[in-house]
């Protein structure tokens, strides 16, 4: 007399939905090779850069909410992402200054080797150090 445990879920299986996620992250990572590798990054580089961006963030919303768990939840989602969000946009409005005025505090010897045609901001300092 050997009793069987048997376990039946009410809730709904979700192997099929990260089956289909897993494969529309395999098509999007195939689509930024072929945006990388295409001649719109020669050709309109501003353009392909903002693609490829835009294709990164879906796929990384796609891991979070499926791989995470974050599809599911009702309340949590905005607990973990608000704040999250919050920090990433305080981190990048507070690195602007730094990014933008990099040049001015140069050497000349650093102007020489900087590895990036210059910008205006470098430009500019530039300019008040020759007339110095």
């Amino acid at each position: 007399m050997a009793d069987k445990f048997e376990f039946e879920s009410k809730e709904p299986s979700h192997g099929m939905r990260w089956l289909i996620v897993f494969i529309v992250l395999c098509a999007l990572t195939g689509v930024s090779f072929w945006v990388a590798n295409s001649n719109l990054m020669a050709e309109n580089r501003r353009f392909g850069q903002v693609l490829m961006l835009a294709i990164s963030c879906g796929k990384a919303m796609l891991v979070v909410l499926c791989f995470m768990h974050l599809w599911w939840e009702r309340a949590w989602k905005f607990a973990v992402t608000i704040p999250a969000l919050l920090i990433a946009v305080i981190l990048t409005i507070s690195l602007i200054p730094d990014i933008g005025y990099r040049g001015i505090r140069y050497s000349s010897m650093r102007l020489k080797f900087a590895p990036s045609e210059l910008s205006t901001t470098e430009r500019a300092s530039e300019k008040l150090r020759t007339k110095e």
